[in-house]
Order: C-alpha cells, then sequence, then structure tokens
C-alpha cells in the first residue's frame, strides 16, 4: 500500500512555495526549532476500513498537513500588523492578481492533483487556522485536513 504521508510530502516538497523550510516533517514533531520556519508537517489523522469489492477493503484515510509559520514577529509589531497570519494565508491559499490559486499554495498543488499515485483523492478539503504555544515558540498555523480513499487486496479472506 502506498505510503499517503510521504506521498503527500514528496508532492508538496517538488512544488509548493520555496520559502516553506524543507524537508517537511513526517507527523507533527511538537518541538520546531526557530531556524526551521516556516515549515510543513504532515501526518495521518484517521483511518476508516470498510469492506470494499470481492477480497478487497476500502481505506479511507485523512491526511492532515499543518503548515506552520513563526508568530513572535507581530508580537513586536503594532495591533495592525499581523504578519504571520498574512504570510500563512498566502502559503496555504494565497491567490494571484487573476484571483486565482497561486499554483506553488498548499491548495493550488493539492488542486492540481485528481489523485495521489492512484487513490481517489476527496476533493473537500477542511483549513482551520489557530495560534499554537510549542514548547519555547508561539506559532501560527494553517490545518488543511483531506481524505484519500485506497482499495487494498484482503489475502486470505474467509
Amino acid at each position: 500500500m502506498t505510503d499517503m504521508v510521504q506521498n503527500t510530502i514528496d508532492l508538496l516538497e517538488a512544488d509548493v512555495n520555496t520559502n516553506l523550510r524543507r524537508p517537511f516533517f513526517y507527523g507533527d514533531p511538537i518541538a520546531i526549532p526557530a531556524g526551521r520556519l516556516p515549515t510543513i508537517a504532515v501526518e495521518l489523522t484517521g483511518s476508516d476500513i470498510d469492506e470494499g469489492p470481492t477480497g478487497h477493503d476500502s481505506h479511507l484515510d485523512t491526511i492532515t498537513i499543518k503548515v506552520i509559520v513563526d508568530k513572535r514577529r507581530d508580537l513586536e509589531k503594532g495591533p495592525a500588523k499581523v504578519l504571520a497570519h498574512q504570510a500563512l494565508v498566502d502559503f496555504v491559499k494565497g491567490v494571484d492578481s487573476d484571483g486565482n490559486l497561486k499554483t506553488d499554495s498548499v491548495v493550488g498543488v493539492l488542486r492540481k492533483q485528481l489523485s495521489l499515485d492512484r487513490t481517489a483523492l476527496d476533493q473537500l478539503m477542511a483549513i482551520e487556522y489557530s495560534v499554537i504555544k510549542r514548547e519555547d515558540l508561539i506559532t501560527e498555523e494553517a490545518w488543511i485536513s483531506f481524505s484519500v480513499e485506497t482499495i487494498v487486496e484482503v489475502s486470505d479472506r474467509s
């Protein structure tokens, strides 16, 4: 079975905004050195397994991409300057001057992929924005969740 987390990381590392620090994280490391921000962490956050076609199971895996930026620089600015959030939105779903998704935004990269390595990509993405305390850092983060369905052969099913 394809490792959907690694597949997603590879896809993002190849095409997403070059200002995001690579390599991206497989899973959430919690403690991220400030020098590695802004960056991305990708994790498997849920799985549903159901009986599929004869001799197969259907796996519906939920992948969450966390885009993480350093919030500390905003603390030194005036209240009208929220640069971390602006940068975060641009990384996640920035638009060009015509109002189209930027091709190097996370959502722009994902929307180009109707499937991820022979799997069905659910076209619904949920995005949540939040400020998070991580060890000695304060970060502003976007969590992008989507589902991927894979049909997996089950050997020796009775």
